[in-house]
C-alpha cells in the first residue's frame, strides 16, 4: 500500500469545535482534540462500491480518493477514549489532511467541515 503522509502511530490535534482543522503532531490547545491513527490508511478508490456509499454522506465529490483509517481520540467534552473509523483525504494542492467525517463506534457518520491545515 502507498503511504499518504499519515500512518499508524500519527497524532493529528483537531483545532476547533467544527473537528476539521489539523495539525499532525501538535499537542494543546483550546476546546481541541486530538486523533492517534492506529492503522495504515486505506485508499478507497472513487469508482468501488465504497465509494458508492460515501457518496451519500460526503458533502462533495472532488475528494477522491479518501483514505480511511482506524483512530482513538480523546475530547474535553467526553471523558474517556473513543475508537473510530476516520475519512480525510490529502489535498492536492499542497498535501493537506482534509478530515471529511468519521463512523462512531455505533456506526453512525459524523461529518467534519472540510477545512485544511
Amino acid at each position: 500500500p502507498t503511504r499518504p503522509g499519515v500512518g499508524p502511530g500519527d497524532v493529528l490535534y483537531v483545532q476547533n469545535s467544527s473537528r476539521n482543522s489539523l495539525n499532525v503532531g501538535v499537542v494543546g490547545g483550546f476546546m481541541g482534540h486530538v486523533l492517534v491513527i492506529l492503522s495504515e490508511p486505506r485508499m478507497i478508490q472513487c469508482d468501488s462500491e465504497e465509494a458508492n456509499d460515501l457518496r451519500e454522506v460526503l458533502p462533495r465529490d472532488d475528494v477522491w480518493p479518501v483514505l480511511r483509517a482506524r483512530s482513538m481520540e480523546a475530547t474535553r467534552s467526553d471523558s474517556g477514549l473513543h475508537k473510530s473509523e476516520v475519512f480525510f483525504h490529502l489535498a492536492e494542492e499542497d498535501g493537506h489532511v482534509v478530515m471529511l467525517g468519521e463512523l462512531n463506534e455505533e456506526g453512525e457518520w459524523v461529518p467534519y467541515d472540510a477545512n485544511t491545515t
